[in-house]
């Protein structure tokens, strides 16, 4: 069951006096704006009114002085530069954006996406030498690079001169070249810590243009590319990254690059273009390059390399149709397969192989197996004579440091603290099961084994109207570290119950004088609780809008029977 995280209640006074200072907003949106560290006037406007000039000074960022000097001599001589990013969407649009920008200035570009399959994540030595043979002498690696040393020792010995561009954890040895841009490096004092490859290649750039005094509107042709990199990187979207994200999506909306545009007309519908729809609409198109034929694809489109761009984006359209295919059959196997484990209850973690998966779909695949069975979840497909998977962890529990515990089970493994992909060899594969659920059950705690839901603040339903979710909708761009607020309710009545499409529930809430819209998507099951009597509702706040008309509807989070139950 999923624990409610209720609020601390935020002082009485100190709501009255934000109130007073933001002209006279609703208490309960006082409250929310407290909950999220905005308690003044100056705090309020430096939220709601993001502004590019109060990103960082790159220059702050180690080796950023030597990397944009470089770059800048690149830049003034007209000299090929060469692109070396990663098959995702922060590793495609980096190297998009950053191709936009330098062939506007004159500089000719050339870059290589890995092949998922045949090279693997990162840097791969394939790479440098499509790299070495281009005649480029500047080699930028985007998203990438931080752990390649050998890579890099390579890259070097064939006379290129590398900058990395990346935003992963460093190893214990940084690669030897002439700049490393990333701002976890421990010896790195740069103020914000989040950013995604796409965005210290940003930084970069935007260095340069200082330098050279360049016109930034060169610099942010591309800002619609690292909105959608830093969307689907799952990054905090607070600091530079609110203020990156909320300007790429203004662009997005009305002056988008020539291969978004391409994307956006694939959807079927009028689109307000969110987060959401660059997480849940573009970001898949992007992904599913990289993961069915090859994310080449991806920067082609994105970068706008052809005269027609309505052919290539279909291809992301029809790689996107079948892994989502693939996906659905892939995780009803998985599903199953842990329906028919008599020992699942007891165990504190999954691990499930399957030699006919789509080795580029198990993360995926691992994701929903999570929705439905909350453990740390490991999914292996057969590639070359042994077992290669992603792993994906759940909230709180650190899953790389459960991988080091296996790593004599294990041919190579990388990732972070929730999500890793490994190699395991045929023979290791039960010892790793064994041992993976070994250290699991030793490392996990309690609280670690429900799904936690934060609520931002209890409001009576009353108060849950237009002008309240008008103010709420301000606080967009919405996403980690300043996701959509979740309010609840207690004791309310559901009426008008209907079941759609036997799995999604439409319904009508009642407390006292007041009565609203709601679906709860995917909770048919819970119709028995509401038909019972008075719930507690946890959920969004929108604004449906529709032919003209605007009424209040509430996107339910989750249903019990008693507040903080």
């Amino acid at each position: 069951m999923t624990i409610w995280k209720l609020p601390t209640p935020s002082d009485k006074n100190e709501i009255e006096r934000l109130k007073q200072e933001l002209n006279g907003i609703p208490a309960d949106f006082a409250a929310l704006l407290l909950q999220r560290g905005i308690t003044s006037l100056d705090t309020a406007k430096l939220f709601f009114y993001p502004d590019l000039n109060h990103l960082w000074n790159p220059l702050l960022m180690k080796d950023m002085n030597e990397a944009s000097d470089r770059l800048c001599r690149a830049i003034s001589s007209r000299e090929p530069v060469f692109l070396l990013g990663d098959y995702d969407v922060d590793g495609t649009t980096s190297v998009s954006m950053m191709t936009l920008v330098l062939e506007s200035l004159g500089v000719p570009v050339f870059y290589h996406i890995p092949d998922r399959y045949k090279e693997g994540y990162g840097v791969s030595f394939k790479g440098i030498d499509v790299a070495a043979a281009s005649g480029a002498k500047l080699l930028i690696t985007l998203d990438c690079g931080i752990r390649s040393v050998e890579q890099m020792r390579y890259a070097t010995q064939k006379g290129l001169e590398v900058i990395i561009c990346d935003h992963h954890e460093p190893g214990r040895d940084l690669p030897e070249v002439l700049a490393v841009l990333d701002p976890k490096r421990k010896d790195c004092e740069y103020p914000f810590k989040e950013l995604t490859g796409c965005g210290v290649g940003y930084k970069l750039l935007q260095a340069c243009f200082e330098k050279i005094q360049l016109d930034t509107e060169g610099l942010n042709i591309g800002l619609d590319l690292l909105a959608l990199s830093i969307a689907c990187d799952i990054v905090p979207v607070i600091g530079e990254n609110r203020i990156l994200m909320s300007h790429g999506l203004q662009k997005l909306r009305n002056n988008p690059t020539k291969g978004l545009v391409a994307l956006k007309n694939l959807s079927d519908r009028e689109r307000e273009w969110t987060v959401t729809d660059l997480v849940f609409f573009l970001g898949p198109r992007i992904n599913a390059a990289g993961r069915i034929t090859h994310a080449r694809h991806a920067v082609d489109v994105l970068t706008g390399k052809s005269d027609d761009l309505g052919p290539l984006a279909q291809k992301l359209e029809e790689d996107n149709a079948l892994r989502k295919q693939l996906d659905q059959s892939h995780t009803i196997q998985a599903l199953e397969m842990i329906e028919q484990d008599l020992n699942r209850e007891g165990k504190r973690a999954t691990v499930l192989n399957h030699p006919e998966w789509h080795k580029g779909l198990v993360g995926i695949v691992a994701s929903r197996v999570i929705e439905k069975h909350y453990k740390p979840t490991v999914l292996l497909a057969r590639s070359e004579g042994n077992w290669v998977g992603s792993a994906r962890s759940v909230a709180g529990f650190d899953l790389y440091a459960a991988l080091l515990e296996c790593k004599e089970h294990i041919l190579q493994f990388g990732g972070h603290k929730y999500a890793a992909g490994m190699t395991i060899a045929d023979e290791q594969l039960e010892s790793f099961r064994r041992k993976f659920e070994e250290v699991v059950e030793s490392r996990i705690q309690p609280e670690h084994l429900s799904p936690i839901l934060t609520i931002d603040g209890v409001a009576d339903l009353k108060n849950i109207n237009r002008p309240l979710i008008k103010m709420v909708e301000k606080m967009a761009p919405f996403g980690p570290g300043n996701l959509q607020p979740v309010f609840a309710t207690e004791s309310a009545e559901a009426v008008n119950i209907q079941i759609l499409k036997d799995q999604h529930l439409k319904f009508k809430v009642v407390q006292g004088d007041t009565t609203l819209d709601a679906i709860a998507f995917g909770m048919a099951d819970k119709i028995g609780l509401l038909e019972e009597g008075p719930v507690a509702i946890a959920y969004h706040a929108d604004i449906n809008r529709f032919r003209g008309n605007e009424s209040v509807q509430l996107i339910i989070k989750d249903i019990r029977p008693e507040l903080g139950k």
